[in-house]
Formats: structure tokens, C-alpha cells, sequence
């Protein structure tokens, strides 16, 4: 799959394979580092590991974007999030460790800020969060008690 991707990418790019939770890149390498249904095929540990490795490697500014599958917004958000949770004990390798996440906490825990927060109904119902690590103190963003839900 790695090789079939890499064919289709632009001249002078490359893609690399790594260890989410351990990357080889220096701190603040990138301005944007981009999980897509990453964080919800790891154990809750893991998920908060590679998390704090994408704030290491994220550069002052930079941002974070994570998108993971969540249950409908609608009345029927909690049917589908216990047939989806059914399905998946019957069926492990149907939906293998795909589990529906909200990433939020799990990113406050690991020193981001979420930013923005788009619900995508389409296709795979998902939650597409823009984060980013706080910013300096008198730098003009809001503390985490004052942004997060669990501040309160």
C-alpha cells in the first residue's frame, strides 16, 4: 500500500514509515502534522504516546489535525455508537480495532488546544478536530481551563 501511495506523489516528496508513538524527527521538524484514523485504531496509551510525539515534532505555530470516526450527531448517535460497538465484538476482524472517538481529551491530555471542531456526515460519519499547543503566555489564546470541557 506504502509503494502503491508513494507512485502518486509529487516530485521531490517522499513518504516515510514510522512508529507514531516514537518518531525519528527532531523537535518542531513540522508546521503540520496530520493523523487521519490514526488515533483510533491505538489503545487509549498509545493514542496518548503518539499524540505527544506529533506536539514534539510540531514547530511553535504549528497544527495539528486529527480526524477519527464518531457516531452520527443526530437522535440516532447512540443506537449507532452501541450496534457499531456490537458489531465490532461479533465481528473483530470486520472493523479489526477501529473503535469511534472523540480525540478532544485525549489531545488536551497530550498539551494541545483544540482549535476547530468540523463533524462530517458523508460517508464515514467522522470528526475532523484542528488542534495546536498552547500558545505563550500574553501570545493571546485561551487557558486550558477556560477552553477545555473538563476545566470546569
Amino acid at each position: 500500500m506504502l509503494a502503491r501511495a508513494a507512485r502518486r506523489l509529487p516530485a521531490g516528496w517522499r513518504l516515510e514509515h514510522h512508529d507514531a508513538r516514537e518518531l525519528p524527527f527532531e523537535d518542531g521538524r513540522f508546521d503540520l502534522v496530520f493523523a487521519a484514523y490514526l488515533l483510533n485504531v491505538l489503545s487509549d496509551e498509545d493514542a496518548g504516546e503518539a499524540a505527544r510525539e506529533a506536539r514534539r515534532v510540531l514547530a511553535p505555530g504549528g497544527r495539528l489535525v486529527a480526524v477519527t470516526p464518531v457516531a452520527p450527531r443526530s437522535f440516532l448517535g447512540p443506537c449507532y455508537a452501541r450496534l457499531w460497538e456490537a458489531v465490532r465484538r461479533r465481528f473483530p476482524r470486520l472493523l479489526d480495532e477501529i473503535r469511534l472517538l472523540d480525540p478532544e481529551p485525549l489531545l488536551w491530555r497530550a498539551g494541545f488546544e483544540p482549535r476547530a471542531r468540523r463533524y462530517v456526515a458523508l460517508g464515514w460519519p467522522s470528526l475532523c478536530l484542528l488542534a495546536c499547543p498552547p500558545s505563550p503566555p500574553g501570545a493571546g489564546g485561551a487557558s486550558r481551563k477556560e477552553r477545555s470541557p473538563e476545566g470546569s
